[in-house]
């Protein structure tokens, strides 16, 4: 398969590759439930790994994500792994250590986000 050329269609790309697999995982699970055989290549894309946030951020700006975006992302992610530590501890499960200290990080602030915000916008008036 090719490298798509445009940001565009890389974004694109990604997205319709998260939704095939989330589908895909729907798919094996409701088999299981109703004792169904799931086929092979289902069960492949099922195993694979989500592209990440961070990963489309870059197919959707580059390597210079604005800095919003990135604390954005950030937030979401602290979010998302407070929310892991809270059911692992539920469930009796033990919580990887980088997943445990994202979870204790502190979330940005507003003024973090107005820092960010005039930095981007400075960076955009610079590159004009």
């Amino acid at each position: 398969m090719e490298t798509p050329e445009s940001h565009v269609a890389r974004v694109r790309g990604l997205q319709r590759l998260r939704r095939e697999i989330l589908g895909a995982r729907v798919t094996v699970a409701l088999d299981k439930e109703l004792e169904h055989e799931t086929p092979g290549p289902t069960r492949r894309l099922a195993e694979m790994k989500l592209p990440t946030r961070l990963e489309m951020e870059h197919a959707q700006y580059g390597p210079e994500i604005p800095r919003v975006r990135g604390l954005k992302v950030l937030h979401r992610e602290i979010l998302g792994a407070r929310v892991t530590v809270a059911l692992d501890e539920a469930l009796g499960h033990k919580t990887p250590g980088p997943v445990r200290r994202l979870a204790e990080m502190s979330l940005p602030d507003a003024a973090e986000f107005a820092r960010a915000r005039r930095y981007d916008e400075h960076e955009a008036q610079e590159r004009v």
